[in-house]
C-alpha cells in the first residue's frame, strides 16, 4: 500500500477545508495533544522501540489460534489464547505487561469464587466479561483480528442498541460532514457566481461605452460633414464676388 503524505493536500479534500485543517494541526493545543495520543498509543513512549504486548509477533492471533486448534485437537478458550499470546515462551506465567497479567488474576479469581458457590462457569463468556468487551471501535483488548470472531456476551437487545447508538453517531458525524462540505461548495458557488456577475457587468460596460463611442463617432461626422458644406457654400459665394468683381 502507498504511503500516505500528510503534508499533501488530498485530491478529495477543497483548498477551504485542508486550510482550516491545517491551521488547527498548527496550534499548540493540537500539539500536546497529539503528542499525547502517540504516547499512549505506545504506551507511555513517545519515540524508540515500545514494549510488545504479545508474544505472536507478526503472525496474527486468528492464525496461532488455528495453530493451537491442530496442536491441542480443540479450539482454544478465550483464556488459553490469551495466557499463550500473553506470557513469555508461552509458559503461562511471565506476562508481558502488567494489565495482561492483571485480567488472568482477575478471571482465575472469579472462577474461584464460583466454583466455591457450585456455579456452573461458562468460561469464555467470563474472560469476555473480565476483559472488558468490545470497545466502541469493535475491539477486544489482548485478541486482534481474533476478537471480531468473539460474540459478545451481552442480550442481544443491548447490543442491538450499543449497535444502533454507534450508527447513529457515526451517521451524525457524516450528516456534519455533510453540511459543511455543503456549505464549503455553497460559498463556492457564490464566489463563482459574483465573478460571473461581475465580468458581465464589465462586459455590459463595455458594450455601453462603445455604441456611446460609435454614436458620438456619428455625431462628429455629421457636424463635420455639416461645417464641409457651409465652408463650401462660403468659398462659392466668395468665388462669384471676385467674378462679378473682375467682370465690372
Amino acid at each position: 500500500m502507498e504511503k500516505v503524505d500528510y503534508k499533501k493536500k488530498p485530491v478529495n479534500i477543497t483548498s477551504e477545508v485542508w486550510t482550516s485543517w491545517t491551521a488547527r494541526w498548527n496550534t499548540e493545543d493540537f500539539k500536546k495533544k497529539s503528542e499525547q495520543n502517540k504516547k499512549n498509543r505506545r504506551r507511555g513512549v513517545a519515540d524508540g522501540q515500545t514494549l510488545s504486548t504479545h508474544t505472536g509477533g507478526s503472525t496474527s492471533h486468528s492464525k496461532i489460534a488455528s495453530n493451537l486448534k491442530k496442536l491441542w485437537g480443540h479450539d482454544p478458550a478465550h483464556h488459553e489464547l490469551f495466557l499463550y499470546t500473553h506470557t513469555k515462551n508461552h509458559d503461562g506465567v511471565t506476562f508481558l505487561v502488567d494489565k495482561a497479567k492483571k485480567i488472568h488474576d482477575d478471571f482465575m479469581e472469579r472462577c474461584d469464587r464460583l466454583e466455591a458457590i457450585g456455579e456452573e462457569i461458562d468460561e469464555d463468556k467470563l474472560f469476555y466479561d473480565v476483559v472488558g468487551g468490545h470497545d466502541r471501535k469493535k475491539r477486544l483488548y489482548g485478541f486482534g483480528s481474533y476478537g471480531k470472531r468473539i460474540r459478545s456476551s451481552k442480550g442481544s437487545s443491548e447490543m442491538h442498541r450499543e449497535q444502533y447508538e454507534d450508527n447513529n453517531a457515526e451517521t451524525k458525524v457524516e450528516i456534519e460532514n455533510l453540511k459543511k462540505l455543503v456549505e464549503t461548495q455553497r460559498e463556492q458557488y457564490e464566489d463563482i457566481q459574483q465573478e460571473y456577475e461581475d465580468v458581465q457587468q464589465k462586459y455590459e460596460d463595455a458594450q455601453k461605452k462603445n455604441v456611446e463611442f460609435q454614436q458620438k463617432n456619428v455625431d462628429v461626422q455629421a457636424k463635420f460633414e455639416q461645417q464641409l458644406a457651409q465652408a463650401m457654400n462660403v468659398i462659392n459665394t466668395l468665388s462669384e464676388h471676385v467674378k462679378n468683381f473682375i467682370n465690372r
